[in-house]
């Protein structure tokens, strides 16, 4: 009888870590897995994205498949973003940091005396578009600054309704300036949520069209929507 010996050829398993900590190579022979590193890299003012299998990142590295040659593992990076809290003669906050691709409620309400918190915008101007509205997460990718809006007690503001087209009308509501607007949407009808306090109108009609919702800009982009999950300042 003869007895052959069988060599098997290990394979070196690297992650490529960049700048960050560094994780100890692994050997691997044919048809073997690779162990998952038990502890995460870290980098300062990073955070850590995942094992992808090439450093452009598109891949995500499967720790489930079996190694057959050498192999390089990536980390990923996430650069760290921060969002600035310019309160305008409001209390002062401080900055929050995320890593990049955070998604983060923001329903932070500064106080003022004398004053209503009027909402964050992302400029200094306020314009309709860069309003932040609550209950929807925003996505930081960068970083930002939000600025506070004022409204002065005792001032009001006015709800009005442009059925654009459509038919029937609906009466104005006059409110606090500053209130919590959001809207219940029905078949018929849809309730006008002020404060919790709530009022229903009969949905205007249009020949040949359904009702999609009402928003605050005339061009009706989406995130300009009121509804029960987005909540609008009343300037």
């Amino acid at each position: 009888m003869v007895l052959y010996a069988k060599w098997l050829k290990p394979y070196t398993v690297k992650f490529i870590t960049g700048d960050g900590t560094e994780i100890e190579d692994q050997k691997i022979f044919d048809g073997e897995y690779v162990q998952e590193p038990l502890n995460d890299p870290t980098l300062k003012g990073h955070g850590f994205g995942g094992w992808y299998t090439s450093s452009d990142y598109k891949t995500k590295f499967d720790f489930s498949k079996t190694i057959k040659d050498d192999t390089n593992i990536y980390a990923r990076w996430l650069q760290a973003c921060s969002i600035k809290f310019e309160t305008n003669g409001g209390e002062e906050l401080d900055d929050f940091t995320f890593t990049e691709g955070t998604t983060k409620e923001i329903n932070i309400k500064p106080i003022r005396v004398g004053y209503k918190f009027g909402g964050w915008y992302t400029d200094s101007e306020y314009s309709e578009d860069s309003f932040v509205t609550y209950n929807n997460p925003l996505n930081v990718t960068e970083d930002v600054t939000f600025y506070a809006k004022w409204i002065a007690e005792g001032a009001t503001a006015t709800i009005t309704f442009n059925t654009n087209g459509g038919s029937g009308t609906l009466n104005s509501k006059t409110i606090n300036a500053g209130d919590n607007v959001y809207i219940d949407y029905y078949p018929d009808y849809f309730y006008l949520y002020v404060n919790g306090n709530f009022n229903s109108f009969n949905n205007p009609t249009k020949e040949g069209f359904v009702l999609a919702g009402w928003y605050t800009d005339s061009e009706c982009t989406e995130k300009n929507k009121v509804t029960s999950d987005r909540i609008f300042i009343s300037k």
